[in-house]
């Protein structure tokens, strides 16, 4: 399996991969093939716990060496697997690491890719890596440290009419999320009501301009999307 672009394939083989569970909700793969490792993240599978965190769009920070702010339940899953990821990326076993994920699973897969892109900066490692995220919501707030860490690095795949990959907004206001386990409403800090946001990376859209039904951030109306655009492009 090819993991240098996107394909139908690609899409269609990271969402049969076998899946490991966190506590923290977050699913994932990872598998090490000589010098390469590859990493893929499951989408949204855990209703109530998946679902809030989808919803928690406060933007937070990653970590205290960037203040990097971005999604704020993305982050909470993504920090469950950081250390291990991170150990994976120092470890000397990988050149090349290849990341990649639908829904929720591409916004992990953007976070992953950022932060391990600014650690291979800072650090001056020799290691490629590389991520497509297919149909993720915005993952940052605007950062020129986000845009650095992710260039030549990342690519976004998102259907044109899909709602998700439009959240949060440009602009986001919004005062408070709902938390479903325990249900109830939770208001986030005055200075994060407001906030500007984001994708970064190359961004390809794929799909009709007119298709608009059904909704086209499931799998069907993606892998639909995905066929048409490689008969468009000749079978490639």
């Amino acid at each position: 399996m090819n993991w240098d672009r996107f394909s139908l394939n690609h899409f269609r083989h990271l969402r049969t991969l076998p899946m490991d569970h966190l506590s923290s909700s977050l699913d994932y793969c990872i598998r090490g093939e000589g010098n390469t490792l590859y990493v893929a993240f499951q989408e949204t599978s855990s209703y109530d716990n998946d679902i809030s965190d989808d919803l928690n769009y406060f933007p937070e920070a990653i970590d205290v060496y960037t203040g990097v702010k971005g999604h704020g339940g993305v982050f909470k899953q993504y920090k469950s697997i950081r250390e291990k990821l991170l150990n994976h990326l120092y470890s000397g076993n990988y050149k090349q690491i290849y990341v990649s994920g639908y829904s929720l699973g591409g916004a992990l897969t953007v976070a992953t890719i950022q932060d391990m892109g600014w650690h291979i900066d800072r650090d001056k490692l020799n290691v490629k890596i590389f991520g497509i995220a297919y149909n993720p919501p915005r993952t940052f707030c605007l950062s020129r440290i986000v845009k650095q860490a992710t260039k030549d690095r990342l690519l976004i795949v998102c259907t044109r009419w899909d709602p998700i990959v439009h959240v949060p907004c440009n602009v986001m206001i919004m005062s408070w999320t709902l938390q479903l386990k325990p249900l109830r409403i939770v208001f986030g800090k005055p200075t994060q009501w407001i906030s500007f946001w984001k994708h970064y990376g190359k961004v390809v859209r794929i799909g009709k301009w007119w298709r608009v039904w059904p909704i086209q951030h499931f799998p069907g109306p993606i892998e639909k999307a995905l066929k048409e655009y490689e008969m468009k492009m000749g079978g490639n």
